[in-house]
């Protein structure tokens, strides 16, 4: 298939060794600095979210898991018990601008039950939310919290 016998793998290894050690070195140290400046990933389905509380708070949340998209269809339909948002939160806002904080997209799923200590009230300032995460590790599940609506 490859010139040569090589497979598709060692042409890559032949490619990468025909560039200058010096523009290699320079785009492996100056890859990590430049992820690190990219803006989250908020592609996916957003998820509407209602805090059943005093607050009436509402938080829209990108999904990118399908079947955490159907168990939140499966709620609203009064099919699934699911309801609890469940996942790694990080400062800055995502879909949601009111918010200093957003879910990993990828990694945020509806749960039933959930443990205590990731249990949570909307927080609306950059200090409630360093101080949640450094009490939970960062996982945050507000059991109040129901879907109220799937965005298209």
């Amino acid at each position: 298939m490859f010139p040569h016998g090589t497979s598709g793998k060692g042409r890559l290894m032949i490619s990468l060794c025909r560039i200058p050690l010096s523009r290699l070195a320079s785009a492996v140290l100056l890859f990590p600095l430049l992820a690190a400046k990219c803006p989250p990933d908020h592609s996916g389905t957003v998820i509407v979210f209602e805090f059943r509380d005093e607050t009436h708070a509402e938080l829209r949340v990108a999904v990118t898991d399908p079947e955490t998209v159907a168990a939140a269809r499966a709620f609203l339909a009064g099919i699934d018990k699911r309801h609890i948002p469940i996942g790694r939160i990080e400062p800055g806002a995502g879909v949601d601008s009111r918010y200093p904080f957003h879910y990993r997209s990828d990694e945020v799923r509806v749960a039933e039950m959930a443990v205590e200590v990731c249990d949570g009230r909307i927080m609306r300032t950059p200090q409630e939310v360093q101080a949640f995460i450094a009490g939970s590790g960062g996982r945050y599940c507000p059991w109040k919290a129901y879907p109220k609506a799937i965005e298209p």
